[in-house]
């Protein structure tokens, strides 16, 4: 009965009711057995806060889920964990992320003393990290072994770290039982057992921090804040995060002077992806000829710019450069493309000329993506380099050996025809020119 599964199913499926009185009785077991800080604990306590959501009980979803989320958080779930761990993750801070924006500018969010937008903009940063916490774990791993005295209370941590989910285990699959079937006293000795070695865990992890700071820093990254990244701007700078979720995109915009703005879009995750997808057909496809690339949609990117970039704009319009935190199939797109307005194509006359007087973004500001804010801090803080070196400047697609550079002669100078309705594949190396110096529009080839 106490499976959070359940829990779940019973939200999703209207027993708002039901699941509230089973979802108060569990988490009672749970806070007086595990702890506060245990991870079933505030997965059952942000469940209910999700309850109290869907109820419009905005004041109790906020106290529920303001305790439980950083329990959530402080645990390493990421995509090796079970899809149904997950997926209720998911739901819990996703559902945080939707109150805090209901509840921002509102009343409610004075009298909980709470910044939501700061708030979301923390708890944003967090979950996109999660994407890579696996890899910085392994690397945290190998620098350990470097330091004979850091490995060895690392290995004390995952010892101690052992031993907790075993007992946990017990404990759990002991309250399972019928209450007649229960031994109160061993149910006692589990949890002084379990509290003394989260005392000793603790313990070991704030020697780290104390001895190994950077280590300690780099494998468990504390969230960026909002007043974090102002302090890393430059004055012409502006930081945009955008976060999709399954229903919402939420864009904040951080000027490195002023104040943050702050925007939810009615488009989810999986609209945004089709967009862009719809959009990549332009910039990534496969011609035969060049007359084979589609026209790139400018109304449909300048509709993502509209719903991402545009409601924001208070906070960027004065900035020259723009650095991007996106993440999920916004990844995928290079925003310098997207139209601050729609115009009309012309007809060309010559092949993609058209496009010149479009109102790309990137003639306004320039660019820089980042995977995430906390990597944006990270590069700051590194050490200036050498201020003597030489600018450097990069072509892609290079010649690396002579042979390259024969071969792509060959293929200019190679005047043979393609048999009758055979085309072959198109040649950057190779555009034709024609006779006035211009791209040729028609069926080109490699030929």
């Amino acid at each position: 009965a106490r499976n959070p599964n359940l829990m779940l199913c019973l939200l999703k499926t209207g027993r708002i009711k039901d699941a509230l009185q089973l979802l108060t009785d569990t988490y009672k077991i749970y806070r007086n057995n595990f702890g506060e800080n245990y991870y079933l604990t505030a997965e059952i306590l942000g469940l209910r806060g999700m309850a109290y959501f869907i109820e419009n009980e905005f004041k109790r979803a906020a106290e529920d889920l303001s305790k439980s989320i950083p329990a959530l958080l402080a645990t390493n779930i990421t995509t090796a964990s079970d899809y149904s761990t997950r997926q209720r993750f998911n739901q819990n801070t996703e559902t945080y992320v939707d109150l805090l924006s209901k509840i921002h500018g509102s009343h409610l969010e004075k009298e909980l003393n709470l910044n939501a937008s700061a708030e979301a903009f923390r708890i944003v940063d967090v979950l996109r990290g999660k994407a890579v916490q696996g890899a910085v774990g392994a690397s945290g791993a190998r620098v350990a072994t470097e330091n004979a005295m850091l490995a060895d209370l690392v290995r004390r941590v995952q010892d101690t770290d052992h031993q907790i989910k075993a007992l946990q285990s017990i404990l759990c699959d002991t309250l399972a039982t019928s209450r007649d079937q229960q031994d109160p006293t061993a149910i006692e000795n589990l949890t002084a057992k379990l509290g003394i070695l989260s005392k000793a865990q603790k313990a070991l992890l704030t020697e780290i921090k104390n001895l190994y700071p950077k280590y300690s820093n780099y494998t468990n990254p504390q969230p960026a804040t909002i007043s974090m990244v102002k302090k890393y701007l430059q004055p012409t700078e502006a930081l945009i995060s955008i976060y999709a979720t399954d229903h919402h995109c939420y864009v904040w915009c951080i000027p490195s002077d002023g104040e943050t703005e702050f925007s939810k879009s009615n488009m989810g995750e999986k609209e945004v992806a089709q967009i862009v997808n719809e959009l990549r057909k332009a910039l990534s496809p496969e011609p035969e000829t060049l007359g084979d690339i589609p026209v790139f949609d400018l109304r449909l990117a300048n509709k993502l710019y509209n719903r991402l970039l545009k409601p924001v704009e208070t906070g960027w319009k004065e900035a020259k450069h723009l650095i991007i935190v996106s993440h999920g199939p916004l990844g995928q797109l290079p925003f310098s493309i997207l139209p601050t307005s729609a115009p009309k194509l012309r007809q060309a006359d010559l092949l993609f000329s058209n496009y010149r007087d479009v109102p790309w973004l990137i003639r306004d500001v320039s660019i820089t993506r980042q995977p995430s804010v906390s990597s944006f801090i990270m590069l700051r803080n590194l050490p200036h380099g050498n201020r003597e070196r030489k600018a450097f400047a990069g072509f892609g697609d290079p010649f690396f050996n002579k042979a390259q550079m024969a071969e792509a002669q060959k293929l200019q100078t190679d005047k043979k025809p393609a048999a009758a309705g055979v085309l072959k594949p198109l040649q950057v190396r190779g555009i034709s020119i024609t006779d006035t110096g211009n791209l040729d529009s028609n069926a080109i080839t490699s030929s």
